[in-house]
């Protein structure tokens, strides 16, 4: 709240106080004592917006630190409840299957099954997961070139992609069915 009521503080320093300054100095010049009362409403708007803007700045910046608080949380009882039952980590898995429901429902079972994995001895990963919108055969492709995170872009290997492309099973998802398409979303961010 002190960053939301400084960044008000500022507005009002930077836009309010200087414009005012420079209208009744402008109106003096050039006369006619018109009044400035009309674009108080406009002031105050712009120092609610910078206010509102630093505002939800800040909530996103904690969603995004809590998210990584949780992500760890998942993979570290994952990581101790696999010692626990003395399972070996990463025998060179060919495939994991994960859920994809929210991260609360399913963030402990997918964190879990992720602790598994021992990312240095991946170059590459594949992600499947089911379409909620759109019927077709074989299997799509997204057309993106990244995944967006709160953490930063997952590159898509679009040689690999475009090798597939080329076999027939597998075609491009319409922009639309894309991004409305949350199945993997989940998994990403483990990545």
């Amino acid at each position: 709240m002190k960053k939301v009521i400084i960044a008000m503080v500022a507005m009002f320093s930077l836009v309010v106080w200087p414009f005012s300054f420079i209208w009744q100095l402008f109106s003096k010049i050039i006369g006619g004592g018109v009044s400035e009362s009309f674009l108080y409403p406009i002031y105050g708007g712009i120092i609610l917006l910078a206010g509102l803007i630093v505002l939800c700045t800040e909530v996103i910046i904690e969603e995004i630190r809590e998210l990584k608080k949780e992500l760890k949380s998942y993979i570290e009882n994952g990581e101790k409840e696999a010692k626990a039952k003395n399972l070996p980590k990463d025998k060179l898995l060919k495939g994991i299957v994960v859920p994809h429901a929210g991260m609360c429902y399913s963030g402990p079972t997918a964190g879990a099954t992720f602790s598994q994995v021992d990312p240095e001895k991946y170059d590459r990963v594949v992600i499947i997961g089911p379409s909620h919108f759109e019927y077709f055969s074989g299997a799509l492709l997204t057309g993106f070139e990244s995944f967006e995170t709160p953490f930063g872009d997952i590159p898509v290997d679009k040689e690999t992609n475009q090798k597939l492309l080329k076999s027939k099973m597998f075609s491009t998802a319409r922009p639309r069915v894309d991004v409305q398409e949350h199945s993997i979303e989940m998994e990403i961010p483990f990545i």
